[in-house]
């Protein structure tokens, strides 16, 4: 039987493949790509272990890699000769890894130095997988960004994830934001407007407001501005040509006085829709507001019905008079009687206080036209309005002076409903942050979120 004998250059060459593949292993866990880190093993034989890291209540335990980095150097990166760069020992650092655990994952990392025979100049290994004096890599800092721009996550529950420290992800995003301590973020002008703008405004850093717009049928284009002033608005928006501003057809808005005085100088081709929700909203709060004046006036709160009907069954009050429960009677708290929602509203429109009831009667007929998109039924309401010195009084003002647009808005389908769920979620992201005081991070926040 013969004998397989492999020569000692052979065993170096397998060894030296083993190593390699051992390296490539670890280095696609690590989530790094540079070859020139070279793992090693302890006694053991182990190419990892635990050891603590931190004080007192920081003080935790780390999964740590050991390696070296190294790679030959044929020229001086000062002097530029050629064959004069000789290794000059080592220096060692530990480097902050993502890893595929929830361990925090360290690199106890050996770098080469070298030093150069003719100028005398020392420098040190570089690697792809971390920048120059920073012990992140860059795959951890883009997994920082991640996770800032998907979810809605904090700046510390994201350092707490990655088990680095929240200073860390300040200054990550810093570093996104600004470029040379100057804001970097341009607007893009060369973008085609959409035919149809809803805009609003929400209330940003150190109780300022902000401006914002998107496109009235999705969200893929939009866009904040850091205030609401009428100039910076059109400073903005007279960025696009002319010929882009003139596509847009329809402009959704509230009724802000401020955006209808300019809507037809930057969209000459532009109709104003007022948002069907602030006209409801405006018309339920004169309700709201009526309803609450006679319930000061009321003197024997304790044993009249009326006052508990308004006090505790507010919600009916809002309801379409067709929706009212009419036959089934059920316990209302408050009143603590057994009625139908139709004779609810009925003891309260008996009483002694009859404006409550003309109130109540024009908010039902606004509300059914609105419903119905009965655009000559809501013009006979805002014409044949009886005055009543009260709040009422202001929302039918407030109606005729925009009337236009609500008319726009009863026969379109178009809402400001995604650029109020932008808000909402604008709203989320401050309350999960305890507020902003710095408006660009702000402002960087909701650009990656949307």
């Amino acid at each position: 039987m013969s004998i397989t004998t492999f020569q000692p250059t052979k065993i170096k060459k397998y060894a030296r493949l083993f190593i390699m593949s051992q390296d490539n292993c670890i280095l696609r866990e690590l989530n790094l790509k540079d070859k020139n880190i070279h793992f090693t093993d302890n006694e053991a034989g182990e190419w990892n272990y635990f050891d603590y890291r931190g004080r007192g209540d920081k003080r935790h335990k780390c999964l740590i890699y050991t390696a070296n980095l190294t790679y030959s150097v044929s020229r001086c990166s000062d002097c530029g000769f050629r064959d004069c760069v000789e290794h000059w020992g080592w220096t060692s650092t530990e480097m902050r890894l993502t890893g595929t655990s929830l361990w925090d994952v360290r690199l106890a990392l050996r770098k080469q130095r070298f030093h150069c025979k003719n100028c005398g100049n020392t420098f040190t290994a570089a690697s792809s997988d971390f920048e120059k004096n920073c012990q992140i890599s860059r795959n951890t800092k883009v997994i920082v960004k991640q996770n800032l721009n998907e979810d809605m996550m904090t700046e510390k529950t994201v350092a707490k994830h990655l088990h680095i420290s929240p200073n860390s992800v300040q200054r990550i995003e810093y570093d996104a934001i600004y470029e040379g301590g100057q804001y970097k973020y341009q607007y893009n002008f060369k973008q085609q407007l959409p035919e149809a703008i809803s805009m609003d405004e929400f209330r940003s850093a150190n109780d300022q407001f902000s401006f914002i717009w998107c496109d009235a049928t999705s969200i893929k284009q939009f866009e904040v501005l850091p205030n609401r002033l009428t100039k910076t608005i059109k400073q903005y928006f007279l960025g696009f040509s002319l010929a882009n501003r003139k596509r847009v057809k329809h402009v959704v808005m509230d009724m802000n006085a401020q955006y209808a005085s300019f809507i037809k100088f930057l969209f000459p081709n532009a109709e104003i829709i007022i948002d069907g929700f602030h006209i409801a909203q405006r018309i339920g709060n004169a309700l709201d507001s009526v309803r609450k004046n006679i319930q000061k006036r009321i003197d024997d709160k304790q044993n009249n019905r009326a006052y508990k009907i308004m006090k505790s069954q507010w919600k009916i009050f809002h309801m379409m008079y067709e929706d009212l429960e009419k036959t089934k009677p059920y316990y209302m708290r408050g009143i603590n009687e057994y009625l139908t929602q139709e004779q609810a509203i009925g003891i309260r429109l008996s009483t002694k206080y009859p404006e409550f009831g003309q109130v109540w009667t024009a908010y039902q007929e606004i509300m059914k036209a609105m419903h119905n998109k009965d655009l000559s039924g809501f013009e006979d309401i805002i014409t044949h309005y009886t005055i009543m010195g009260n709040d009422m009084d202001s929302a039918i003002s407030t109606f005729a002076k925009n009337y236009k647009g609500i008319q726009n808005s009863i026969t379109s389908n178009y809402s400001n409903g995604r650029v109020e769920g932008m808000n909402h979620k604008i709203k989320q992201l401050k309350r999960n942050s305890c507020g902003y005081k710095n408006m660009a991070h702000l402002l960087w926040r909701i650009r990656q979120i949307f």
